[in-house]
């Protein structure tokens, strides 16, 4: 199949980042968004985990988490063409050891706050194209930044 159509895009895009229903798909009702929109959760990779999942070579040091953004328009814009952005700032926890620095290569989002949950995006990290995070530094992806395009 080729690409799916722009209108589409967007619409699906709607239907993941801001539980938008997804109209004329099955009834008349399309696919509906959740009763209880939830979270997407982010997180960050030392390596792509390709077809894996969310644990799949996920960063790890004492404190880390993901973090969850509600699904909604006051945490994801979609614009027209369904390029997808966070509107705000994604804040990991600080890291307190002073173990050997662990460097994040890739940015997943993804359905589950821990484990082994559904891998939904992956992109590598832009400027700078890794974050080396050692003792006293506390990840930041800023708003506007973490962006793409479902298709």
């Amino acid at each position: 199949m080729s690409t799916m159509v722009v209108a589409q895009r967007v619409a699906l895009a709607k239907l993941i980042f801001q539980n938008i229903p997804m109209a004329n798909i099955g009834d008349v009702t399309g696919l509906r968004g959740s009763s209880a929109a939830g979270k997407l959760y982010i997180g960050l990779a030392v390596g792509n985990p390709g077809a894996g999942d969310q644990s799949t070579n996920e960063v790890a040091y004492p404190g880390y988490a993901r973090v969850g953004l509600d699904r909604d328009s006051t945490k994801w814009s979609v614009d027209g063409s369904g390029s997808v952005a966070n509107l705000v700032d994604v804040l990991f926890p600080e890291r307190t050891d002073a173990d050997a620095a662990v460097t994040a290569a890739y940015v997943t989002v993804g359905t589950a706050a821990s484990g082994a949950g559904s891998l939904l995006f992956v992109a590598p990290l832009d400027s700078p194209a890794s974050l080396s995070i050692s003792q006293g530094v506390q990840p930041r992806i800023k708003a506007g930044s973490l962006t793409g395009t479902v298709s």
